[in-house]
């Protein structure tokens, strides 16, 4: 295969190694290596941890709640029950209703202590059997990002919120609800909400989807965000910035890159401005396909450059799932005993971006194969039409 900085006879079979007319440019592949992560990508933070305990410099509450207070009462139709979690920074609930696509969310203040209130959430569907335990992690299952934002409830008790409001057309079997912060850490020994309800409709209209008695589970992990540090940080292109999480060990980011799918190969990381022994040392990068469902697409070490605010590595991996999303998991720290927390300013993620169109997945557009006497239907991106000894690609 030729490299990019060769010079290109004319052929109409590799479409990013000739120029093209404006139709068939828009028509055409990405480029091999192109970065895949943009600052305006949705993504999330999260550890993998849940047993609570001090792992960096935080202490955190296990996944836990009162017989009386556990998550089922958030789905009984009652304000005046409420879902109560110890683990007050990422507490969330997996119910699994009657299939339905959400729309909106309504969520109705518990009948105490509004510091221990929602701040913000995050809502993810998945249409695969649940098998997360209960007090779980929850990354046990295959989701789909749906939606997150900020909440500001009403400081009175046991009163319905504003709908949020969400785009989604697609009908989920399983919805799970984070609940990333609240009101007031410091004042706050835990998460608290009365009732959770998607709906149908935006504003809250149309039909309730969850009934008491739904299945449900709480979940939650250690997971704590440095104030103005961010996961968004991770991806804006500003190297003085930087995410910091004092999960430490197994904390991560999920993102689902706007470019849409991908074939992820590589990753480079930057380093932050301070405290080298948070920098990550070992990693796991999971990609979900088309169908919802996750795997894990590589794994290892990387060793960063002690200089701060410097770009690392380019980390290569054999991979050609083609993906939605991603998460990518700090297993390990460079030095968990010193540390209090994992760092990282940037992290940005090549390979290819596939076309809009591509029925069988040889990253060329459907409609450009035609207009080029290519096969659609047939993964023909190794072949060499013209004949000049370069692949179709």
């Amino acid at each position: 295969m030729n490299t990019p900085s060769q010079s290109y006879s004319a052929s109409p079979y590799r479409a990013h190694h000739i120029l093209l007319t404006a139709a068939s440019l828009i028509a055409s592949a990405a480029a091999h290596a192109a970065p895949l992560l943009a600052p305006s990508d949705p993504i999330f933070a999260y550890d993998l941890d849940t047993a609570g305990g001090n792992p960096g410099g935080t202490t955190f509450a296990a996944v836990n709640y009162p017989a009386g207070e556990a998550p089922g009462f958030a789905i009984d139709g009652s304000p005046a029950t409420k879902y109560l979690n110890f683990c007050r920074h990422t507490s969330g609930i997996i119910v699994t209703p009657t299939t339905a696509a959400a729309q909106s969310l309504v969520l109705t203040t518990a009948n105490d202590s509004p510091e221990r209130d929602p701040a913000s959430y995050i809502i993810l569907g998945s249409n695969l059997p649940i098998t997360s335990a209960d007090k779980s992690n929850g990354f046990a299952d295959n989701w789909t990002f749906i939606a997150q934002g900020t909440l500001t409830l009403p400081t009175t008790r046991g009163t319905v919120a504003t709908p949020i409001n969400f785009t989604n057309s697609t009908a989920f079997s399983s919805y799970w609800i984070v609940f990333p912060s609240v009101r007031n850490l410091s004042t706050s020994n835990s998460m608290q909400i009365a009732e959770i309800q998607l709906t149908t409709g935006t504003g809250g209209t149309g039909d309730p989807i969850f009934s008491p008695g739904n299945p449900v589970l709480a979940t939650g992990w250690n997971s704590a965000i440095a104030a103005g540090e961010i996961v968004t940080r991770t991806i804006d292109g500003n190297p003085s910035t930087k995410y910091l999480n004092f999960g430490e060990n197994n904390s991560g980011f999920f993102v689902v890159p706007g470019s849409g799918r991908s074939i992820i190969d590589s990753f480079q990381l930057t380093t932050a401005n301070d405290a080298d022994v948070r920098d990550p040392a070992t990693w796991q990068i999971h990609g979900m396909n088309d169908l919802g469902v996750w795997s894990l697409l590589g794994s290892g070490s990387v060793t960063l450059p002690v200089a701060r605010g410097a770009a690392g590595p380019i980390v290569s991996f054999s991979n050609t799932t083609i993906c939605r999303a991603y998460r990518m998991t700090f297993t390990t720290v460079k030095n968990a005993t010193s540390a209090n927390s994992m760092q990282v300013a940037e992290a940005q993620f090549f390979g290819n971006i596939v076309p809009a169109k591509d029925t069988d997945n040889d990253l060329m557009d459907d409609d450009w194969e035609t207009l080029y006497n290519l096969i659609v239907g047939v993964n023909d991106a190794a072949g060499d039409l013209d004949s000049d000894s370069s692949p179709n690609i």
